[in-house]
């Protein structure tokens, strides 16, 4: 039989309608810390999940500090110095992550990765986590960037 006869035997149709709808607003990455990185996010949830109904939820990242975006710029700075050499692609591959994925956190696009995502980093690069989290800690804005010093400029 060619093309799609529905569902396999035995599973219920697909219900019409997407399960996850809403639009983010981003850069085309979709990044927290990026220009917009205030997005909304709208889930539907089927009336089978909810007991009748459908309801909607609304979520909303709050937008990352000067700090903890300058701490992402800080954390990539020191996986591209350990990187070295080797290609993105090659240790991308070796902790199981996108070369997309490992160049926006090099490049602090995605600030505040996954705890995970960076602990596999480590590991390949060989870096300690604990190193890894004490330059992060150390970082400061400059006075010129701190929110109290923008306020009075």
């Amino acid at each position: 039989m060619s093309g799609y006869g529905g569902p396999a035997p035995g599973l219920a149709p697909r219900r019409p309608g997407p399960l996850f709808e809403g639009s983010r607003g981003h850069d085309g990455g979709g990044v927290a810390g990026s220009r917009h990185a205030n997005f909304n996010t709208v889930i539907t949830i089927p009336a089978s999940f909810t007991g009748g109904g459908t309801r909607m939820a609304r979520m909303v990242r709050t937008p990352l500090t000067p700090l903890e975006r300058e701490r992402g710029r800080h954390l990539g700075a020191l996986l591209r110095q350990a990187r070295g050499e080797r290609s993105m692609t090659d240790v991308a591959a070796a902790a199981g992550i996108s070369a997309e994925t490992l160049r926006k956190i090099e490049t602090g696009r995605a600030p505040t990765p996954a705890f995970f995502t960076i602990a596999t980093l480590a590991v390949t690069l060989g870096l300690r986590l604990d190193d890894v989290a004490a330059h992060c800690a150390a970082v400061e804005l400059a006075a010129d960037e701190s929110p109290v010093g923008a306020a009075a400029a």
